[in-house]
């Protein structure tokens, strides 16, 4: 049986979102505001678009299950490398002031990492793969109960999203309440209660819009391009006003200008995907991207950072506090070389990493005629 062929517009969709992670952690200001009003967001709605009700609606832990099984190796693996390497990132002064580990300081790092938690800096960004995966849960077990609530009025559709609409509401309240009030819970959750409408919106997308009449209609340029236009000056204006959301500081604006501004953001990526997937080496570009995310998400801080003290030795800049600045050390000149090493040379080692995965992890588990998923 051959595999399902992947679409590669939620790829580019991806390949969108990370890139924008990226940029935005070596721009500063209008750039800067502009990637964050969406560059998480889209990838909490993309993972519940994908949720697949038939096999996990009434069985909420498998569901998270598989998604704790899916990331939890490769959070583990990337993590570990990092942590690995960071005496030799304090020596090199990769950044400044960042203590050497001893034995202990790095067992517990790599123990830590196995409960997805870690004080590594140059992990900063993968924060939110926690929240991911609790969120996945969490909206499995508002579908649970809205499923089992409809089956009380017969099967009712419409009383489930009714249900999974209240649910997402008073997520949503609870989670502007926490944030906005800077209380902030374990493995950042408070973010996960904020963003559930989000997902909520993903899984409403795919019944209500992906496979309809007007989303045929919407594939074509002259419906999607001035959607992408309208979104995009929105969102600029948004920036231009100094408007803020950075979810890992709790910066959200307030309530209902977050949600407003999140959902255009969301709506500038899908469009923008339409627009990307019609030009050839663009749409090729964006999905390779899109498919490495991960790597992207955990490797990004290193080899940008590399790019600094690389640069700083051959011009024979010395000063720990030049080199070892966070996050960039030399914004205005190499800009261009952060975004291609922060994003090439990741998906450059996630492909090394398919590689072994396929050529000799999966002949392993075969020899003792065990199915092995891919891991990474």
């Amino acid at each position: 049986m051959n595999k399902k062929e992947r679409d590669p517009y939620w790829d580019i969709v991806k390949g969108i979102g990370i890139l924008s992670i990226v940029i935005g952690h070596i721009a500063t200001g209008f750039l800067h505001n502009f990637v964050y009003t969406y560059h998480l967001a889209i990838f909490y709605f993309v993972a519940i678009y994908f949720y697949n009700e038939k096999k996990y609606g009434d069985k909420p832990y498998k569901y998270f299950g598989s998604r704790l099984k899916g990331v939890w190796f490769k959070y583990v693996a990337y993590c570990w490398i990092v942590i690995f390497f960071h005496n030799f990132f304090a020596r090199h002064n990769f950044f400044t002031g960042i203590p050497q580990y001893g034995i202990n300081e790095y067992l517990v790092e790599f123990l830590n990492t196995l409960l997805l938690k870690h004080s590594e800096l140059f992990l900063s960004a993968v924060w939110f793969i926690s929240t991911l995966v609790i969120a996945n849960g969490i909206f499995a077990v508002i579908m649970f109960v809205s499923r089992r609530i409809s089956k009380v009025f017969s099967s009712n559709d419409n009383i489930k999203y009714l249900a999974i609409i209240t649910a997402s509401i008073i997520c949503g309240i609870t989670g502007v309440y926490l944030t906005a009030n800077q209380l902030e819970l374990e493995y950042h959750s408070h973010t996960v209660f904020l963003i559930i409408p989000i997902c909520s919106l993903g899984y409403f997308y795919r019944i209500f819009i992906k496979n309809t009449e007007f989303s045929k209609k919407f594939s074509k340029w002259f419906i999607f391009l001035p959607v992408l236009c309208l979104s995009s000056l929105t969102l600029f204006i948004v920036a231009k006003r100094g408007l803020q959301i950075e979810l890992a500081k709790g910066l959200i604006i307030n309530g209902y200008m977050f949600y407003i501004i999140t959902t255009t953001g969301i709506v500038f990526c899908l469009t923008l995907a339409k627009f990307l997937i019609k030009i050839p080496i663009i749409k090729n570009i964006f999905s390779i991207i899109g498919k490495h995310s991960f790597a992207i998400m955990a490797l990004h801080f290193v080899f940008i950072k590399s790019v600094d003290v690389i640069y700083s030795y051959f011009i024979n800049e010395t000063r720990p506090e030049i080199i070892g600045k966070w996050i960039t050390s030399y914004p205005n000149k190499l800009f261009i070389a952060y975004l291609i090493a922060g994003t090439l040379i990741p998906v450059l080692f996630s492909i090394t990493f398919d590689f072994v995965n396929e050529k000799v992890l999966n002949n392993i588990f075969k020899l003792n005629g065990e199915k092995h998923e891919k891991i990474l």
